[in-house]
């Protein structure tokens, strides 16, 4: 994709720079008033300037280093002086093309990725729980082979389901930008409904935000604890005397935990999978990579383009 938007830019500069120069070539060899077939004269009047010994116009004035000296005859340059602009636009594009590929192979790609998974509680005081994990994944250098995502399995231990989560791909060390836990209070079940109000644990500090039952907002003392958790589902109608729900909110706590310093495999009692999801996009190294490469190249093709410029000028108040 950024490569798609280097090349519409740079076609799109180049265009432009296609049709003021034709403009301005067929303004510079337009023939004047006081021209003479066959003979280069002002761009301003067309009065001969073969012979002069000096860069002002004697008919008009015109400074011919501003105006041009026409050449009748050559309209054709205008065009052909764009042929040489466009080649090195080319290569140059290519040969950024060419770097990218290069630096696969010495850059590592950077993963932004999502994962989320529904869980159901064995105590029926609400309906389910849903945790969504955004992560930020590192593969080494020539290895863009894709995340292999989230793996959830539910299985029965007598009535009581015992699930297993694996975030296949991730490893054993990677840790989360930012978690998100939801519950769907009692009674409430998939469709349309929205969850209620979010848990949000900050990796970095562990502290944990949510809402209370009264729509207070409430931020744990330190660490995100079972007591912490514990507290969130009781905001959203669990019963926090409910040994059940005592258990579960320290098998929540766990995986909390567990996401925070990069586990990323969980087992959890009494839990039933109700459905997951992953995805995410990748880009050659940090954030500012991109935009630092591209740009440098953008920088290249500008001076490369003033370069020409410039002889072209030169060349023009030479005649």
């Amino acid at each position: 994709m950024a490569i798609l938007l280097v090349l519409i830019v740079i076609v799109a500069v180049v265009l432009v720079m296609i049709i003021f120069t034709a403009r301005a070539m067929k303004q510079r060899n337009t023939v004047g008033p006081n021209a003479i077939p066959g003979q280069p004269g002002c761009g301003g009047c067309g009065y001969p300037t073969r012979g002069l010994s000096e860069l002002i116009c004697p008919e008009c004035g015109a400074d011919l280093r501003k105006v041009g000296i026409a050449k009748p005859g050559d309209g054709g340059a205008g065009l052909a002086g764009c042929v040489l602009p466009l080649l090195l636009t080319v290569m140059v594009f290519l040969l950024a093309v060419a770097g990218y590929n290069l630096a696969e192979q010495f850059v590592p790609t950077h993963w932004q990725y999502s994962i989320s998974f529904d869980l159901s509680p064995e105590s029926d005081e609400y309906s389910s729980v849903l945790i969504d994990v955004n992560m930020t994944i590192v593969t080494p250098a020539g290895n863009r082979s894709s995340i292999s995502g989230v793996d959830i399995n539910s299985t029965y231990s007598g009535s009581m389901p015992v699930t297993d989560i694996k975030f296949g791909g991730t490893g054993s060390t990677v840790k989360a930008r930012d978690i998100k836990m939801q519950v769907m209070p009692k009674g409430i079940s998939g469709g349309t409904v929205t969850y209620g109000p979010r848990l949000i644990v900050d990796p970095q500090t562990r502290l944990a935000t949510w809402t209370d039952a009264q729509g207070k907002t409430r931020i744990s003392q330190g660490p995100v604890s079972d007591m912490d958790v514990l507290a969130f589902l009781g905001a959203n109608g669990a019963s926090t005397g409910n040994t059940l729900v005592v258990g579960e909110a320290q098998q929540l706590h766990a995986v909390l935990d567990g996401l925070i310093v990069g586990t990323n495999q969980f087992t959890l009692q009494g839990f039933d999978s109700g459905g997951y999801g992953a995805g995410g996009s990748s880009q050659l190294g940090p954030v500012w990579f991109l935009p630092t490469y591209f740009g440098a190249w953008f920088v290249i093709w500008i001076a490369t383009m003033i370069f020409l410029a410039r002889r072209a000028k030169k060349r023009i108040t030479a005649n």
